[in-house]
């Protein structure tokens, strides 16, 4: 007989009695092959899966090989790997998720799975347990979890979990959202140094802060305090936190941290606060006194003007005594308290109470005031507002009124004398120089011996003075009488420049001066302003320089450069003359002032050229100063900010254009009332080829228009019984286009603002100042006379240049 080696005889007794150990076995229990075949079951384990049979029972698991699981994989390779397991291990354990083959209902079942020998190969014992009670204790643990979760992240406060020993559990998504942060995970790597200020509220670090607030949290069961986050881009956040211990099952506790965002409630209290101070600032700045009192009738506050006019230390001297700040009785002999406290109830009752009323002040000093009580709405009740005005302030102010309206309306009939005066002294100091500019300028010089020529010269030199004293004084004038304005249009400033060096070459003449002028390539050929009073400023100042330096040197420089954070011409006017002592500087640009002037008595001057210049200059938005030391010379800088112009806009009368000569035919008629003025005009036209005719009055101008044709008129204007404007209005509303479209130019000493545009409204088409300036008479014919009664020049016919934007001022 064959031996049988211990597998064979363990095998052999586990067929004997394997099946009898199985069905004993109180638990579901079975024996199954490496393909997870049944090979048998006991009666717990048909139960379980609700089989007959371990037929059944095989086919069942079959069929459930294709049931996916919770995890994705599928029941059969999940079983398969669990075997194979089990072959390596002698061991492993199988979670598979059915359903009961009777009812349906779902099945979480563990096997473990033991590998025993079975002749040459294995068979497997399998332990089943139903582990629905289980995983419904571990899903319903999950769920609260995640509602928990879902709570947590929902609210709209930071929190934070920590535990007993301060290590960070656990954060919400608003901690995430609040700080910035990429992560949860960057949150509780970083809360304590990056993503919290370095020295928290009482001067403490973040680490030290929070200690302190774990331990009086896990002392106290509660505890708040205030915290300073940063953000992830580093951004202040104060928050409030609060932490509250939660206790542990088995010991010890966790804490959990809320932290409230207080960046909108510290905006909101910050907008109330201004809101607040605002509403006392206006309460405050009411012109009248002013006082709120509760339905109790308690004084509550008042303003500041109330303790004005009371004459009190402060409000609560005045909220204190107020109900003493009366007479004992009212005039209409009611006691003063019981009357007050009667209007202030009226105005509760009906809304509103208007009374005169006798106070004192705290000094006992009687005053009659008017007073208005208001019913206001506050919060869930009502308040009076009172509004005090002393009556007898207001008799004051309304005299005062009065008498504030007869100064200014004095002041204004005064500016239109100004005014007048100011049109009438143009009119009458002008036209007489307009006759001795014109005729020293027309007097012939070649037939006169040397000396009588010096005579000549000497006339028009010291006419031109004169002129210009003159026109200083009418420009103070105007300054006075509040008529100054700026014209500004687009202009060269390269013309500008060279005309004015130009004319101060000639004013130096045979004076032994050095005269250097330069003007730096960045600045602008082509400015905004007002062209006339920028050559007026720069000749007057180089015009001083001349006068008051003998001998050496003057140097004009014009730059670019930011002066007080603007673009702005640099312009300096440098003289080595007499100078001017340091004491006099300041007083350099008063009205009529000169110094020295027994040394300089033969300097003419008015003493109105530098607070001219001033003036113009600060109209023009521009600072000028003066830096002088006595016996070395002068230097004058002014600083005009820069507006570039429109060098199509330019206005092209400035160019000098060769002198424009009449045809034989010109017709050109002069009309004026002095003979000497008409005399003066026929000859600067003769100088144009031009044999014009005249008229003596406004009537005359208009038979004679009227009865033939004329090229061009020149019309005076303040002339007796019909003046030019009237004349010109006449000659318009005659019949025919001739008259309509008649070039009619003002022939004026009236140069003062304005006039230019009271010209064109009166129909003229132009404007040539007198004393005749021989340029803009020589551009006015350019622009007017036709070109067919023009001879062209020797460079050929020019277009006429386009009108000129202003009426040029007499230089």
């Amino acid at each position: 007989m064959r031996s049988l080696d211990p597998t064979e005889m363990r095998a052999s007794l586990f067929r004997q009695y394997g099946r009898l150990f199985i069905d004993s076995i109180p638990m579901s229990c079975s024996l199954r092959k490496e393909d997870n075949s049944v090979v048998h079951c006991n009666q717990k384990t048909l139960e379980l899966f609700g089989v007959g049979d371990v037929g059944e029972l095989g086919a069942y698991l079959r069929d459930c090989a294709q049931l996916p699981q919770p995890d994705g994989e599928m029941m059969g390779a999940k079983a398969r790997r669990a075997f194979d397991n089990a072959v390596k291990e002698d061991h492993s354990r199988l979670q598979m998720y059915v359903a009961h083959a009777k009812t349906g209902a779902p099945l979480w079942i563990e096997t473990e799975i033991i590998r025993i020998p079975w002749s040459d190969n294995f068979r497997f014992i399998c332990f089943s347990r139903d582990l629905g009670e289980e995983k419904q204790q571990e899903m319903l643990v999950r769920a609260a979890e995640r509602r928990v979760r879902l709570m947590l992240d929902a609210t709209p406060l930071a929190v934070s979990i920590i535990d007993g020993d301060s290590t960070m559990l656990d954060c919400n998504n608003t901690a995430v959202r609040m700080l910035k942060a990429p992560d949860k995970g960057y949150v509780m790597a970083h809360l304590l140094d990056e993503l919290s200020a370095e020295v928290q509220p009482g001067g403490m670090s973040p680490v030290e802060k929070r200690a302190e607030n774990l331990r009086a949290a896990i002392q106290n069961g509660i505890h708040k305090s205030p915290w300073l986050y940063r953000d992830f881009f580093g951004e202040a956040i104060p928050v409030d936190v609060t932490y509250v211990r939660i206790p542990k099952e088995h010991g010890g506790c966790y804490v959990v941290v809320y932290s409230s965002d207080q960046r909108e409630f510290i905006k909101k209290e910050k907008a109330a606060r201004e809101a607040n101070e605002m509403l006392e600032l206006m309460f405050n700045a009411l012109n009248c006194g002013s006082c709120i009192w509760e339905e109790d009738l308690s004084l509550v506050d008042c303003n500041e003007q109330q303790v004005t006019l009371f004459r009190c230390r402060d409000k609560e001297e005045l909220l204190k005594n107020f109900y003493d700040l009366s007479p004992k009785r009212q005039p209409d002999g009611e006691d003063s308290k019981e009357k007050a406290f009667r209007l202030i109830r009226n105005a509760f009752d009906t809304g509103s109470m208007d009374f005169s009323w006798e106070h004192r002040t705290m000094q006992g000093d009687a005053f009659p005031a008017e007073i208005s009580l208001r019913r206001v709405k506050w919060r869930d009740g009502w308040r009076v507002v009172s509004s005090l005005r002393e009556t007898g302030a207001v008799k004051k102010a309304e005299e005062r009124n009065i008498q504030l309206e007869v100064e200014n309306r004095a002041m204004r009939a005064t500016a239109e004398m100004k005014s007048s005066f100011l049109a009438s002294m143009s009119h009458e100091i002008r036209t007489p120089m307009n006759v001795v500019v014109g005729l020293a300028d027309l007097i012939r010089t070649d037939n006169l011996d040397k000396k009588q020529r010096e005579f000549i010269v000497n006339i028009r030199s010291m006419s031109h003075v004169l002129l210009q004293i003159i026109n200083d004084i009418l420009d103070y004038s105007k300054i006075e009488a509040g008529k100054f304005e700026l014209v500004p249009n687009n202009y060269s400033f390269r013309y500008i420049f060279d005309h004015v060096v130009s004319l101060t070459r000639a004013s130096i003449g045979d004076k032994l001066l050095e005269f250097h002028a330069r003007m730096d390539d960045d600045v602008p050929a082509v400015l905004y302003g007002d062209d006339v009073r920028m050559r007026q400023i720069l000749f007057n100042i180089l015009n001083n320089a001349v006068k008051y330096t003998p001998y050496g040197s003057i140097d004009f420089h014009v730059g670019r450069m930011m002066f007080k954070g603007v673009d702005s011409l640099a312009i300096t006017i440098k003289d080595t003359g007499i100078g001017i002592h340091k004491g006099d500087i300041p007083h350099l640009f008063e009205r009529f002032v000169q110094f020295d002037s027994h040394k300089n008595h033969r300097i003419t001057g008015t003493g109105l050229g530098l607070p001219i210049c001033k003036d113009l200059v600060e109209l023009m938005s521009g600072e000028i100063a003066v830096d002088s030391e006595y016996g070395k010379g002068t230097e004058v800088s002014i600083h005009l900010p820069i507006v570039e112009g429109d060098i199509s806009k330019v206005n092209h009368a400035q160019s000098s254009l060769p002198r424009v000569m009449g045809t034989p035919d010109a017709r050109v008629l002069v009309v004026d009332d002095n003979e000497l003025n008409l005399a003066v005009a026929l000859g600067y036209l003769a100088h144009h080829g031009i044999q014009a005719e005249t008229a003596a009055s406004g009537a005359e101008a208009i038979q004679k228009i009227a009865a033939e044709p004329w090229d061009l008129v020149f019309m005076d204007h303040m002339m007796p019984n019909m003046d030019g404007i009237e004349a010109t209005r006449h000659i318009r509303a005659m019949q025919g286009g001739r008259f309509r479209d008649l070039p009619i130019i003002a022939f004026s000493a009236n140069a003062i603002v304005g006039m230019r545009e009271t010209f064109l409204a009166g129909g003229l088409n132009d404007f040539v100042g007198k004393p005749i300036d021989p340029d803009e008479l020589n551009n006015a014919l350019k622009r007017w006379l036709p070109p067919s009664k023009q001879v062209p020049d020797a460079a050929g016919a020019h277009p006429a240049p386009p009108p000129p934007t202003r009426a040029p001022r007499a230089a």
